[in-house]
């Protein structure tokens, strides 16, 4: 024998001073596994069943036919181009409209109360495209909003800022690009 199994061999057995009382503790576990065994089944009989009659009425629905509620909402996207609703702000209030009314999309186009109402929001949006938001009165880009001022505000190595709006700031990098000392676009573009 080896010397680590014969300095093993030679210790004295102790005996534990462990109070647990493990056939009380295996009975208490063995009827935990009982119970669970229990709810699981029980779960798996209560998920058959739902299948089971899930799938009889998918096998009663009807399956040729188009749900009427995707033909409306054809018809309806046919009226509003035929009408002129482009927006889905003036589709919205037509729709809010027939429905406070309970007529349809064609007989409320005739209606003087829904056209004032109409030419109301029209208005509100033209007037909100024309407003000023950036020191701008004539509607082109004139100001802080063209990537020629920030290209002469910046210097060429400097940080686009990152307040500004993505679109602005990809047209900065893009004039950039172009006005580059050799207008590669990677380090191994040929001439």
């Amino acid at each position: 024998m080896t010397e680590v199994t014969k300095d093993v061999l030679d210790e004295e057995i102790k005996p534990s001073d462990d109070t647990t009382d493990w056939e009380a503790r295996s009975k208490e576990l063995e009827n935990k596994i009982i119970r669970a065994r229990e709810s699981r089944k029980s779960q798996k009989d209560k998920y058959e069943t739902e299948v089971a009659g899930l799938k009889a009425q998918l096998e009663l629905a009807p399956k040729d036919k188009k749900s009427p509620e995707l033909d409306y909402n054809l018809v309806e996207k046919a009226l509003f181009k035929a009408y002129g609703l482009g927006t889905l702000e003036e589709q919205q209030l037509a729709k809010d409209f027939a429905k406070r009314t309970g007529e349809g999309i064609d007989a409320i186009m005739d209606d003087d109360i829904f056209q004032a109402r109409l030419e109301k929001l029209r208005t509100t949006k033209a007037n909100e495209a024309a407003a000023d938001t950036q020191g701008n009165r004539s509607g082109l880009q004139t100001g802080k909003d063209t990537p020629e001022y920030w290209m002469s505000k910046l210097a060429p190595n400097e940080e686009i800022p990152r307040n500004l709006p993505l679109e602005l700031r990809s047209k900065i990098v893009a004039l950039r690009m172009n006005q580059g000392e050799n207008k590669k676009m990677f380090y191994n573009d040929f001439q």
